[in-house]
């Protein structure tokens, strides 16, 4: 009876009033069955940009270990499991040019050189309070150019408005590098994306993008 609530809330576009009832199922239900619904919960909360109440539900999701404990930022940050399909976990389209996987060495991304001219390769919601933040990140290429197109980009989710955004990635050799960002008072979520960007009069990449880690720090 309580899925079937959910179910009913969901399809009339009260999210809100279904994160209410979610902690029924936690009591009531399985996890294995009745996560998606929950997933689909979140997603929800997360699209009307709900910080909030989206927060506190995937809170109760860890603590009652219906999703691994993970306290980076972001959200398995060095791509170690295959993401969940949740708002707050990592979102790798797949399209027949660009391919990723969680692999030995991180995220693994192949470029087949027909990817579309904007292509996003990686992409995470995170929950951050206002302030200045630093993103790190460890990454390798192969047969990459300089003027890759790739880099790492911080968006205010309901504009798609860029807040910060990397130089391009190329590098033969593990290299860490990051940048600085500020989170102003408007966005309480932010999406973390990695994207392919063809930059006028270069060619389409074909080669290898490897990402070993990722993490997000507030400063002082």
């Amino acid at each position: 009876m309580i899925r079937q609530y959910i179910g009913f809330l969901l399809g009339k576009g009260q999210a809100v009033a279904a994160a209410d009832v979610a902690p029924h199922l936690f009591r009531t239900g399985d996890s294995g069955s009745d996560r998606p619904m929950l997933f689909s919960i979140v997603n929800s909360l997360v699209s009307s940009n709900d910080a909030t109440a989206a927060s506190t539900l995937w809170g109760r999701l860890i603590e009652q270990n219906w999703v691994p404990a993970d306290s980076t930022v972001p959200y398995n940050s060095s791509f170690q499991r295959d993401p969940l399909g949740v708002s707050f976990d990592w979102w790798l389209p797949e399209s027949q040019d660009i391919h990723s996987w969680p692999g030995p060495s991180g995220l693994e991304t192949e470029f087949r050189g027909g990817q579309l001219d904007d292509s996003t390769i990686a992409e995470q919601t995170v929950v951050l309070k206002p302030g200045n933040y630093a993103m790190s990140y460890g990454y390798r290429t192969t047969d990459i150019p300089e003027t890759s197109g790739i880099r790492w980009q911080i968006l205010e989710p309901n504009t798609q408005t860029v807040l910060e955004e990397s130089p391009y990635l190329s590098s033969d050799d593990l290299l860490y590098s990051g940048f600085g960002f500020s989170v102003p008072a408007t966005a309480p979520l932010v999406n973390v994306r990695l994207v392919y960007s063809r930059a006028l009069g270069t060619s389409r990449i074909s080669g290898m993008l490897d990402v070993s880690s990722t993490r997000i720090q507030a400063l002082p």
